[in-house]
């Protein structure tokens, strides 16, 4: 049986968290027990999106991103976790801990991506159940392994970047509602003056870019899509989800700094 203080000592340890992420690093693949430092990334199982600690070309501080990595020279950040509250320190951690919530924290302050509340024994949990995982689609998810739920992913909290599998609009039933927002500069990832949204009624959905609250630009759904290689699938209640016809591309969506909306292929 453990004692109290291994007990102790054991649940402290965990404070710095137990990732279960697909980790792949030249050859190493740690098992569940690590975080991730600066000096550490994730990568999907097809080596198309990598997840770790990034500071931008003209700063010193430092976020927690997703960008895509297949036959790219340059990185392609798609998504920020802290976009808004940046940390100082090359020496913070992204980790899940003993509460199921995941975490960026430097020692001194942390900030919760989730906010969970967890009930039993919480050891056990992560121990057994928790698991995080990078896809291929770029999506970073939180699930239990028992039950199969989703918990928390990152397509619901998109940054400045539509990919495949995302969704725009709004989800009355739940009250959730996915939109994108520029970042503030080129350097700074923090939200900026223009939003992304999906006006969707019988008839027609239309993209809007928002500069604040006027409408900076509109258009047609369907007038966007270029070569049809892209498509956008009604799924009800006021939303449409980002798709291909081409599984074998990957597209993104990007909503720029000063209000252009730009898709590309990344494959």
């Amino acid at each position: 049986m453990m004692s109290s203080s291994e007990f102790a000592s054991l649940s402290r340890l965990l404070v710095f968290l137990c990732l279960a992420l697909q980790y792949i690093n030249g050859t190493d693949t740690p098992e569940q027990g690590q975080s991730i430092t600066f000096s550490k990334t994730v990568i999907s199982a097809g080596m198309k999106f990598e997840l770790g600690f990034f500071s931008p070309r003209n700063s010193s501080r430092y976020y927690v991103g997703i960008w895509f990595k297949f036959k790219v020279s340059t990185r392609t950040v798609v998504w920020v976790a802290n976009r808004e509250y940046p940390f100082l320190r090359n020496t913070s951690i992204f980790a899940i801990n003993p509460d199921g919530n995941i975490v960026i924290s430097d020692g001194r302050i942390s900030y919760m991506l989730t906010n969970r509340t967890t009930s039993g024994n919480t050891y056990a949990m992560l121990k057994d159940s928790l698991h995080a995982r990078l896809l291929d689609s770029g999506n970073l998810t939180l699930h239990d392994q028992i039950s199969l739920e989703v918990l928390w992913q990152s397509f619901n909290y998109p940054s400045d970047t539509i990919l495949p599998g995302m969704n725009l609009g709004n989800d009355r039933r739940y009250g959730v509602t996915w939109s994108v927002v520029s970042w503030r500069n080129a350097d700074d990832p923090a939200p900026g003056s223009f939003s992304l949204e999906l006006h969707s009624d019988k008839f027609n959905d239309s993209l809007i870019i928002m500069q604040g609250s006027k409408i900076y630009w509109t258009i047609p759904l369907n007038n966007f899509l270029r070569y049809n290689a892209y498509g956008w699938f009604r799924n009800g209640n006021n939303t449409v989800t980002c798709g291909l016809s081409d599984s074998s591309s990957i597209m993104q969506m990007v909503l720029g700094v000063f209000g252009q909306l730009k898709a590309t292929d990344l494959v």
